[in-house]
């Protein structure tokens, strides 16, 4: 584990004014959830935090996407100024594109696909962030305990190999804490858009409403 990135235990994110509100940064080894409307954010904010590991504090970081293909992402960073190609070159950025069936494997840790991949990135590359992008893609999936319970052992699994967890996951408006980040998730961070029609001007909010 590398001292650059951990303050009194905590791992920082590298975005302006994130890491105050967190007390610092965030707590290792513990799942955090990115939770927003469409268009606020959400997905960028989980990048930035995985650039900002691999660029800035010397943790490189695996992505798992359900849904954007390679292209597509490396395109939206780009405008952000992050060069994805040349960190996935380096093995500090690790995209990993899936179906979310393969999230929820029954199989014990040594012989599940997914986890057998990321192990091997944190031993051969030193990946200690992963950001899940989007949970929701899971829920059709959840309707039964087994279901559930295997997410839970896919998320400790995660933890007990020392990742930091990152989830994103899509906000109703009104929706409050329910479902799934009520019992799987340490933190909570919520992202709201609202519309220049609703408060005179547009603009993009952050909060952090749990948080262990």
């Amino acid at each position: 584990m590398t001292n650059a990135t951990r303050t009194d235990d905590r791992v920082r994110t590298g975005v302006p004014g994130l890491d105050q509100l967190l007390g610092g940064g965030l707590l290792p080894a513990r799942t955090v959830l990115i939770k927003g409307s469409p268009g606020s954010g959400k997905t960028t904010l989980g990048l930035q935090i995985l650039v900002a590991g691999a660029t800035q504090f010397a943790e490189p970081a695996a992505l798992i996407s359900f849904e954007q293909q390679p292209d597509q992402i490396y395109d939206d960073a780009a405008r952000f100024g992050w060069d994805l190609p040349a960190l996935a070159a380096a093995h500090r950025l690790n995209p990993i594109f899936i179906t979310p069936d393969q999230v929820l494997q029954n199989e014990g840790r040594q012989s599940h696909q997914l986890l057998v991949e990321l192990a091997d990135l944190v031993d051969d590359h030193g990946v200690r962030r992963v950001l899940i992008d989007s949970v929701s893609h899971l829920e059709p999936l959840l309707a039964s305990e087994q279901s559930r319970s295997s997410l839970m052992k896919f998320l400790n699994a995660l933890k007990k190999m020392g990742l930091t967890p990152l989830l994103t996951s899509e906000l109703t408006r009104g929706e409050g804490l329910l479902g799934l980040e009520a019992y799987l998730v340490d933190t909570v961070i919520v992202m709201e858009q609202d519309d220049a029609e609703s408060i005179g001007r547009a603009g993009r909010w952050i909060q952090i409403v749990k948080g262990r």
